[in-house]
């Protein structure tokens, strides 16, 4: 197991301490030891698939990032096709040089989004409530734009980009993504850029109007968040989180809210599959495993996951994830291969020495 997904499995075991310590502590609530035995299986099945060596056809996880964005609809599929399914097998085909023509494309597009909200005033920093509207989710999607051209190459520049994005949305979680993607690619990070990414989220901390002893709590709640959905999802799930474009409208609503609410990695599998979502997490190992030959992806897929601990997963980020282990194969051309083939070119070739001996 590299350092980085060590790094992972640390970030998932310290959620849960604090998320139970707070839990105990601030609401003086019991824990329920099915929600925690769950997240703790949970854990441990991405090891065991980090560590499972299974080979994989790479068209396996184009049929499951199919299968995961159909969940939400045929309109959903259809753009799908249309525009990730394309871009997947362009990487695919050209590597390296169809890499740096995407990251261009990503810094393009973010800074496009950017500049667009800007001219609209839609300044979360500004007005605070702007946060909540959904179309705040735009600087979620340019922030992980950037937090993926970081990944294909880490720049200073970009980062730089991606700390004032953070700030201005008010969205500690694109300078979390960008902060990780930056120290799963490069294995190391200096202290000036931990001081700037300390001082960006404490900027956003109290323009949020947030103390220490609210950012403590946040964990505690969200861990509540996600015991409510394991008493809805046990035991074989009820496909909760995946139909929903943004699930965190949703998962508010079960307590009569109409912001979001964020709802833990461990929320979404099992409100959507129950106890076979530990079989989801056993995949996502397999993945991350098999992304170790691609390192911007592995280190993009990783930090995703990373945020995904405490904000959860949905289907979007799900079907992206499992489009890079599609991109990670060797040969477009051999994708599709059928054994049949091999069977005709043998039984061919039988044909031939047969005839051979007989003359």
């Amino acid at each position: 197991m590299e350092m980085s997904e060590k790094l992972f499995v640390g970030f998932g075991l310290a959620f849960i301490i604090l998320s139970v310590i707070g839990k105990v502590v601030f609401f003086d609530s019991q824990l329920e030891v099915g929600p925690l035995t769950y997240s703790i299986l949970y854990i441990t099945f991405f090891v065991i698939g980090l560590h499972c060596n299974v080979k994989v056809p790479s068209w396996t996880w184009l049929i499951l990032s199919i299968g995961i964005i159909a969940t939400m609809g045929w309109m959903w599929l259809a753009v799908w096709l249309i525009t990730a399914i394309p871009l997947a097998v362009y990487l695919r085909i050209k590597k390296k040089n169809g890499t740096i023509v995407i990251r261009n494309v990503l810094i393009l597009v973010s800074v496009a989004v950017f500049v667009v909200l800007l001219i609209c005033k839609f300044i979360p920093l500004l007005y605070p409530g702007l946060r909540f509207k959904p179309l705040a989710v735009l600087y979620l999607i340019s922030g992980y734009a950037t937090a993926l051209a970081v990944s294909i190459t880490p720049s200073p520049y970009l980062v730089a980009y991606g700390m004032i994005l953070g700030i201005v949305s008010t969205f500690r979680s694109i300078i979390a993504l960008i902060f990780l993607a930056c120290i799963y690619r490069r294995k190391y990070i200096s202290w000036k850029t931990i001081f700037i990414a300390i001082v960006a989220v404490l900027i956003i901390s109290l323009a949020r109007g947030l103390n220490l002893h609210d950012i403590i709590l946040r964990p505690a709640f969200t861990y509540q968040v996600y015991e409510r959905l394991y008493e809805i999802g046990m035991p074989f799930g009820k496909l909760f989180i995946l139909p929903e474009p943004i699930p965190g409208y949703k998962v508010a609503a079960l307590y009569g809210s109409k912001t979001r609410y964020t709802y833990t990695i461990f929320g979404e599998a099992v409100a959507d599959f129950g106890v076979f979502g530990l079989f989801e997490a056993f995949v996502l190992g397999i993945l991350v495993r098999t992304l170790r030959r691609l390192a911007w992806a592995h280190s993009f897929v990783l930090a995703v996951l990373t945020l995904s601990i405490e904000l959860g997963l949905d289907a979007p980020k799900l079907a992206v994830i499992f489009l890079f282990g599609f991109i990670t194969g060797n040969n477009i051309y051999n994708t599709f291969k059928l054994p049949l083939v091999k069977l005709r070119v043998s039984g061919s070739q039988n044909e031939h020495n047969e005839s051979s001996r007989q003359h």
